[in-house]
């Protein structure tokens, strides 16, 4: 995207006039964030906005966990890139949504969780809902209209709605959502607990002295009169002696995964570290395709899953819930002898999330990072090296640094080529590792 093109979207994007200089922005942010080979046109927008048999979208299933069917209404490539710049368009250019962790902090350490789901939630949102907010952006009739006959496909009764399976539906619900939203957190504030909603699931959560039950009902009665329906199936309250869970994460004391994931990591690395690499896959392999609710068009890697759901363990595991008295002040020390704090008691809910390093995520990755290592040809499909003896270990005792050694046979000793440094395999020897592990 050019200068010039760029400050035109930055003006405009807000205050578009008419469907010519929609059109415009759109081709604009096509030729400068996504690329595609056509352009977008007036008279190519004003042809898929007067589609009304969904011809651009293709219908199919795919299976719930609880056996029933879930409808995708795909988008075909064309209506996809459209919508695609619609949504960048809807969104700022640094935006950056709220992931779980932001959905589950706020719930950390309550006595009574509550979690709600809103029933067929895309479908549930019609353009009488979407034209409204889009006014209220400040978009005119006309813009308003286009846009949501672009992001929109006919139900069954012929009523425009949000197609679960287009790019542009999630970005538009956050926008119809907003006054739900407004209403739902004044609510929260006014009684004195916690509520968050991520996309269809909304959870509050409060002490053991509230009224939980008089917020559920209310909750509803609002959700209700914005249009949406509650999924009472998926209703579940969760008091601080159970398992209180969010969005799949643990929330009792510190924000958490559930042991099952971890004992999961831990076994897929010991067969592997036990059998090899190639026994270990297809182990692997046979567990995932019979648990899996929809099955893939390729064979995914086990190392792949295994590197994901490490990123995924750190990512929820280095947030952790400490008393705001317990923050260590980078000049705390200076004053130590002039103040004495140990008096001062905090209030009971006086606790803050900080981000830290994990152990037990550690722990896992340096075995990960050593098995690859190990079984780096056989991953590759590199052959001409395998005569090569190879072995990771750490140095000296289980608080030495991970080296990489190789040998050619067993008469010969070990040679340490590489040392794993701050995230990173660097050159080194065993004089490098002797220093790193002992300081000496």
């Amino acid at each position: 995207m050019s200068r010039d093109e760029y400050f035109f979207v930055k003006k405009n994007k807000d205050n578009i006039k008419d469907i010519q200089m929609l059109a415009d922005i759109l081709e604009a942010i096509n030729r400068g964030y996504f690329h595609y080979d056509q352009p977008i046109t007036l008279h190519e927008i004003k042809e898929i906005a007067s589609d009304r048999n969904n011809s651009h979208y293709r219908l199919f299933f795919i299976n719930k966990r609880n056996g029933d069917k879930r409808q995708i209404s795909a988008p075909d490539n064309r209506l996809k890139e459209i919508q695609n710049c619609i949504r960048l368009l809807l969104t700022s250019v640094n935006h950056r949504g709220k992931s779980i962790i932001d959905y589950a902090k706020p719930h950390v350490g309550k006595d009574v969780v509550y979690n709600m789901d809103i029933k067929d939630f895309y479908p549930s949102i019609n353009a009488t809902q979407i034209i409204p907010a889009l006014l209220y952006k400040g978009y005119s009739y006309d813009v308003a209209l286009t846009i949501t006959s672009l992001v929109t496909m006919r139900s069954k009764t012929g009523t425009p709605v949000l197609p679960q399976g287009a790019p542009s539906s999630p970005v538009i619900s956050e926008i119809v959502l907003k006054k739900l939203d407004a209403k739902l957190s004044k609510f929260s504030r006014r009684h004195n607990f916690q509520y968050s909603r991520y996309v269809d699931d909304i959870t509050f959560s409060c002490s053991r002295t509230q009224k939980w039950w008089y917020f559920a009902r209310t909750f509803r009665e609002i959700i209700e009169s914005e249009g949406f329906f509650i999924n009472k199936k998926k209703n579940r309250v969760s008091f601080y002696y159970q398992r209180q869970e969010v969005a799949g994460l643990t929330v009792n004391s510190q924000l958490n995964v559930t042991n099952k994931y971890i004992k999961q990591l831990r076994t897929i690395l010991h067969n592997w570290e036990k059998d090899g690499y190639v026994l270990a896959s297809n182990k692997f392999l046979m567990h995932y395709y019979k648990n899996m609710t929809n099955a893939k068009d390729f064979i995914p890697k086990m190392e792949h899953i295994v590197a994901g759901k490490l990123s995924y363990l750190k990512m929820v595991r280095r947030n952790k819930r400490i008393r705001k008295s317990e923050i260590p002040h980078p000049f705390s020390s200076l004053f130590d002898d002039v103040f004495d704090n140990s008096s001062i008691q905090p209030e009971e809910d006086e606790y803050t999330i900080i981000k830290t390093s994990d152990p037990v995520w550690e722990k896992l990755h340096d075995r990960y990072v050593a098995l690859r290592a190990r079984d780096f040809n056989i991953i590759n499909g590199h052959k001409n090296d395998l005569k090569l003896q190879k072995r990771v270990y750490r140095y000296g005792d289980d608080a030495g640094p991970l080296v990489y050694a190789v040998r050619n046979d067993d008469s010969e000793q070990w040679r340490i080529i590489k040392i794993y440094i701050n995230g990173v395999w660097q050159n080194g020897d065993e004089e490098k590792a002797y220093r790193l592990r002992y300081g000496y």
